[in-house]
Order: structure tokens, then sequence, then C-alpha cells
């Protein structure tokens, strides 16, 4: 290689050596630390060490690089002069050679003085930066721990108030409950003063109406000497025309009641018994009680006056619950319930004895009809019964064919007995007319039956032939007719005697008494199920008609509707 060419190749990488140093330069100019440096996010400072440290490095490898390919070169240049320069040339080659290597000496020199010194600004820039860095970092502790205590201390403080709120919401709570617990007590004491008040006056109101009934003409044990007194006043109460006031819904009642009430045997035994009826304040017969004192009333009133029912009424709505209010009811479950309860009450048997099947084996039916009465009566036995309730026997005929005579029935008569005290008749749903005696034959008509027990001649279990009559008819008959079901109300014309002659309906093997009724009593019913009214048409002794609606007495001298009928009253002819 020439020396012109060593000189070229040493200018080239000078001015490249220059040129990096001149970039390099640039660069740390560019990348200084700004004095406001704390105003830079930690994230941005970790990122920019990072780019200076690979800056520097990468300076590092460009000059050790640099280093070795000049070394090279110049060890290159050095041995071509030598080979072929000549002595005079030589020593100014080497007069050169040692003012090169003196500038490159110097060069060396100044480029460790600016490692230096570049190591010394990195190092200076890194413990800005360490520094700054730390610095931003206590500031964002302290920052961060005096946030997290001012969010401490607003915790605290709602802490606190809801506390606060939630003691003024307990006693508010707590003073609530107290003048609702007060607000009880006080209500508990105004009804037991009620109470007080009321059996005060019910007491009150007993004894004077007991001291008015000692001043009655009529001796409390019934003598004999006392029988025109007795006659006087029970005719006084069923011809009476008296009325009663309808307390909210209470027709179905004062229907019921005015019928009874001029219902003769009922009265006259009522009052000949009277000493069944207790009339303490806890009596233990509340409801006949109520009713003798109505029957009282009728005798010191005038007619056409009328009479508040409100003990009655309190008194049986306390013992029926579904009664207890003011809406509507039926009058024919009424009067069942108020006769069921008179009977229980008036009961004169105390002790029952035990309940057995009548055995009909080998007995005729006059004497199973005298055993199941006689069983009957020491269960329970008062004048309601013998006034209102009848007996019935159902006759169960065999009807298995024998095998040899085709026409030839068994025919084996069993008998069963029961107590009823209404006929509920039902009512066909069919246009035009009925008469009663439609409605009572279909209540008696014979019916085929499976029996379930074996015949007693036959030995088989076979079709029985069920026949149903009176053994025993009530002295006041009731027929109800049912006008009233699922759907709705059936206001079928049903026509009805005032005459009615029962003797087709009864076993005159064993009943041989008279079989004729008087009509005397109905209980109507108009307009529908939901709004319907009930009334009553009585017949008194003066053989005239009298519409007894609720307060309202007066005469009645039309034609009796036969399509408003629902509950009929007859009574035996004597």
């Amino acid at each position: 290689m020439s020396n012109k060419d060593g000189k070229t190749k040493k200018n080239k990488l000078k001015s490249s050596v220059n040129s990096l140093k001149s970039s390099y330069n640039q660069n740390l100019e560019d990348k200084k630390p700004s004095k406001f440096f704390g105003n830079i996010n930690y994230l941005h400072e970790k990122n920019k060490k990072r780019e200076l440290k690979n800056s520097y490095n990468f300076e590092q490898k460009t000059k050790s690089s640099l280093k070795g390919y000049w070394n090279n070169n110049i060890d290159n240049t050095d041995n071509d002069s030598n080979t072929k320069v000549s002595p005079n040339k030589k020593s100014m080659v080497n007069t050169k050679s040692r003012e090169n290597i003196k500038k490159e000496n110097d060069k060396k020199n100044n480029k460790k003085k600016q490692k230096s010194t570049f190591a010394q600004n990195i190092k200076n820039d890194n413990d800005y930066l360490d520094n700054n860095y730390i610095k931003k970092k206590e500031e964002d502790e302290k920052a961060k721990k005096e946030k997290e205590e001012m969010e401490r201390k607003k915790m605290e403080e709602e802490i606190e108030r809801q506390k606060e709120l939630l003691k003024k919401e307990k006693e508010k709570e707590e003073r609530a409950k107290k003048e609702k617990e007060e607000e009880i007590k006080r209500e508990e004491e105004r009804i037991k003063k009620k109470e007080e008040k009321r059996k005060k006056e019910k007491r009150e109101r007993e004894e004077k109406e007991e001291n008015d009934l000692k001043n009655l003409p009529l001796e409390s044990n019934f003598s004999s000497s006392s029988n025109s007194s007795l006659d006087t006043n029970v005719l006084k109460i069923i011809t009476s025309k008296i009325g009663l006031k309808n307390l909210g819904n209470t027709c179905y009642m004062n229907t019921c009641l005015q019928n009874l009430i001029h219902s003769e045997y009922f009265i006259q035994n009522l009052f000949k018994y009277k000493s069944l009826i207790s009339f303490d304040v806890n009596s233990d017969t509340p409801i006949s009680k109520e009713f003798f004192k109505i029957c009282e009333k009728y005798i010191s009133l005038n007619d056409y006056d009328s009479y508040s029912p409100s003990y009655f009424k309190s008194e049986f709505g306390d013992k029926h619950r579904n009664f207890s209010g003011y809406g509507q009811q039926d009058t024919q479950e009424f009067c069942r319930i108020l006769l069921e309860d008179m009977n229980k009450e008036l009961n004169t048997v105390k002790v029952k004895i035990p309940y057995k099947e009548l055995d009909t084996k080998n007995k005729s039916k006059i004497q199973c009809d005298k055993e199941f009465d006689d069983f009957f009566r020491k269960r329970e036995n008062s004048f309601i019964m013998d006034v209102f309730y009848g007996q019935i026997i159902n006759i169960f005929q065999c009807k298995y064919r024998d095998r040899n005579n085709y026409n030839a029935y068994c025919n084996q008569e069993t008998y069963s007995f029961e107590k009823i005290m209404d006929l509920p008749l039902l009512l066909p749903k069919k246009m035009g007319s009925l008469n009663i005696d439609d409605l009572l034959d279909n209540y008696f008509e014979k019916m085929d039956i499976e029996f379930e027990t074996k015949c007693e001649k036959c030995g088989r279990k076979s079709r029985h032939e069920k026949q149903m009559k009176f053994s025993h008819p009530p002295n006041i008959l009731i027929l109800s007719l049912q006008r009233i079901d699922r759907g709705g109300k059936n206001e079928v014309e049903v026509n009805f005697p005032n005459e009615l002659d029962l003797n087709k309906y009864i076993d005159n093997e064993i009943y041989k008494d008279n079989t004729k009724y008087t009509l005397y009593g109905i209980g109507n019913h108009s307009g529908s199920i939901n709004f319907g009214h009930y009334y009553a048409y009585i017949k008194l002794n003066d053989k005239n008609w009298y519409e007894y609606n609720d307060s309202h007495v007066s005469s009645y001298s039309s034609m009796i509707s036969k399509r408003s009928a629902y509950i009929l009253f007859y009574k035996k002819n004597k």
C-alpha cells in the first residue's frame, strides 16, 4: 500500500470518528435531564435511563471496533513504508510518525478525558435521576399516606354518622313501639271497661226482667191453679201483632222467630217447662233464655209495637260465629240450628247411654218402633223433640226371586228408624206449577238399592226396595222448599193447601192417630240470592193472614204468592 493511500484511509477514518463524536455529543445534549425533572412520572424516568445506558454501550462498542480497525491500518501503513523508503525519506517518515504518534496519543488522552467526562456525566445523570426518583417516590408515598389518612378519616366520619343515624332510628322505633304498646293497653282498658259496662247493663236488665217476670200473673211451678193464667199469656203471645226490628240484614232471623213465636204447641210447652231454662248471668241455656225473654216482651207490648232482638242476636252470634255479623243468611238454616240448640239446652237426659244399632231380627214393626223411640229418649228427651221432631221408618223389602218360581219374591222386611225435624223438598226445574203433594210423593217414593248385608230369610245379597214413611209424624210439620242452589234461585210456582193430609205418607200399622194439618205460617223470600229479603205471613186465631215484615205488621188479604214461599209451618189438628 502507498503512503498516499494510507493517508486517505486515515482521513476517512478521522472523518467517520468525528461524525460519530458529533452525533454522540448531540445525543448527550438532547438527552440531558431537565432541571424540572420532578414533574415526570416514574415510568418515563425508568425508560429514559434505559435509553441512555443503551446509547452509552453502543458508543463503547463503536469506539472499540474503530480502534482495532485504526491500529491495524496504521501498522500496515508503517510496514509498507519501511520496505521501500530511502534513508532520507525514512527520517522524514519517522519524524512524521512520531508527530502522528504524539497526535494519536493526544487524541487518545482526549478520548480518555471525553470518556471519563462522558462516564461522569452518565453517573451524574444517574445520580440525578436516582435522587429525583427517590424524592418523587417519597413525595408520592407521602401524598398516598395523606390521601389514605383523609379517606380513613372520611370513612370514620361516615361510620360515626351512620351509627348516629341508626341510633336515632332505633330510638324512633322504640318510641313508636312504646306508643303502640300504650295504645294497645289503652284500647284493652277501653274494651275491658266497655265489657264491664255491658255486663253491668245486662245484669241490671236481667234483674229488672226477673222482677218484671215475678210480677206477671204466672206461677213458676205451673200448678193446676195457674192454668188459666198460662193460657191467657200464651194466647196473647200467639195472637200478637208485634214487629221485630231489623238490626242489619236480620230479616232471615225475624221471619223464623215470628213463625216460632206464633206456634201454639211450642209456646205452650215453652212456658210449661220454663223451669228447665236458667236465667243466671252465666246461663247454660243462653239461646232458650233469650228466646223466652222475647216472648215475655210480647206479653207486655201492645199490638203494632216493635221490639229489638239484639240480645238474642248477640247470644246466637257468640255461639255460631257465621251468624255473628250482619251478612245475609238462610232462614231455613237458621231455624234448623235454633231448634237444635234449644233441644240440646233443654234436654232432660244428663247421662246418655252408649249408642248401639237396633236389633230388628224376629221383631215386629211396632215392637222395633217402640224400642227405637225408648232408646232415643234415653239419649235426647225435650219438649222440642215432642213438638218439632217426627220419627221415620225405613222399610227394606228383599226382592230376590226364587229360581223355581220366577214370580215369587223373598219379600223379607228389615227396618231402620231416624228422627227428623223438617222435610227438605227438592223443586224440579220446570215451567208451570207444582203441587205440594207432588213434592211429598217425590220425597217418600220407593227406590231400589243394593243391600250390603245378607237377607235373614234367603241369605242372599240382593236388590231391596226401600220405602220411607212416618211412624210418628211431628206436632208441627216444617216443609223447607229448596229454591236456592248453586245454579241460582228456582222461582217455580208451588201450590200448597191450607189443609194437608199426610195419611199416605204414614205407616198406619204403627200410627193410628190424626194425620191432618193446618197451615198457619209461611216464610217468604223475594229477590235474588245476593239481593233478597225475607218476610212472614202468619194466620192468627181470627182466621186472617197478617204480614210480618220486620218491624211492620199489617193485615194481608191478597192472594199469597206461590213463587216466593220458602218455608211452610203446618200444625197438627187436634
